[in-house]
């Protein structure tokens, strides 16, 4: 992670940080809490004047808009950093699946991702891998401890799915499952998710008779989906879009953009 690697940018964004969240009067009172001389952080701040992400006021240093896109930029990609390590790290002792097949207490099970739920299954092997704690039929949640192994993840896939507003000829289209990426037949994979970012997007989906999985999410209901492996089919206006691209940063391991366009009215051809 270069962020973490480069001291110079990692300060650099401190700085940032530091100057929107608590404004400093100035290089002393910025530079204490960092735990760098007031020489260095009149040095930095000379840098980042000159590059336009600071601005010398009679109050202190202020960010700048360039100065606060590059910290909105810095921060989700430590986040992104941060969110895909801790899913490498993260150690469980005990957790509760949904049984696959029938499976009786003290039987090891293995465990395993499907369609975004995890499932716990005795005679089958894997990675990772724990004991029943009860008896329990096909479909049921059962609680399962002594878990060994690491599980298996992967990180869903984003389809960015590019609506035509209202304002700009669209708003009266129709939009058909066979139209869309990964549809077999006219239906979608079981581990693909629709979601609305916007109400033009969920009125199209709507008048289309598709199924939405999620109204209006918030960027982090769509990272939620992403680490449970679902595959998203996020529809939206080219703003929405925008805003989710910026908020995921780089953590689905497939982002494609597909401009669906004007599509189809109901009484024939755009």
């Amino acid at each position: 992670m270069e962020l973490l690697r480069n001291k110079g940018r990692t300060t650099r964004m401190l700085i940032l940080l530091r100057a929107v969240l608590d404004s400093p009067r100035d290089q002393k009172a910025l530079s204490g809490p960092m735990g760098i001389t007031p020489q260095a952080a009149s040095l930095y701040l000379r840098t980042m004047e000159d590059e336009g992400l600071i601005e010398r006021t009679k109050k202190g240093p202020k960010a700048t808009m360039k100065g606060v896109e590059m910290l909105h930029r810095e921060l989700l990609s430590l986040k992104e950093f941060v969110d895909t390590s801790i899913m490498g790290l993260d150690i469980v002792r005990s957790t509760d699946a949904v049984a696959r097949g029938r499976i009786h207490k003290g039987e090891r099970c293995a465990l395993f991702m499907e369609d975004g739920m995890l499932f716990a299954q005795s005679g089958r092997e894997g990675p990772s891998t724990g004991i029943s704690d009860m008896d329990a039929e096909d479909g049921c949640m059962v609680p399962i401890s002594g878990l060994s192994g690491v599980m298996e993840l992967r990180t869903g896939s984003v389809w960015l799915m590019k609506i035509t507003p209202a304002r700009s000829g669209g708003g009266g289209f129709l939009v058909k499952v066979t139209d869309l990426p990964g549809a077999k037949g006219r239906k979608l994979s079981s581990g693909m998710r629709i979601a609305a970012l916007d109400m033009e997007a969920l009125a199209l989906i709507r008048r289309s008779g598709l199924r939405c999985d999620s109204e209006l999410p918030l960027p982090e209901d769509v990272r939620a989906m992403l680490l449970r492996g679902l595959d998203v089919m996020a529809f939206g206006t080219p703003h929405s879009l925008s805003g989710l691209r910026s908020a995921l940063g780089g953590l689905p391991q497939r982002m494609e953009e597909v401009d669906i366009g004007p599509g189809k009215r109901e009484d024939g051809p755009s």
